[in-house]
């Protein structure tokens, strides 16, 4: 995929991987832009492929 101008890895993870926590999955597929913090338009990123992570469900007295 190629990023947007103002991606950063979170977004990136949120956007095309479903949630914020596969951060650490997105960027070892990407060793070689580590060092970026914010993208600019254009940049190819590889999406790792990644298993679904449950959402947390509060006990019933938390809800």
């Amino acid at each position: 995929m190629q990023t947007k101008q103002g991606d950063t890895w979170d977004l990136i993870a949120w956007r095309e991987l479903g949630d914020v926590r596969h951060v650490e999955a997105l960027i070892n597929a990407n060793r070689a832009l580590i060092e970026t913090q914010i993208f600019e338009a254009g940049v190819e990123i590889n999406l790792p492929t990644v298993e679904p992570i449950a959402k947390e469900v509060l006990p019933p007295w938390k809800r």
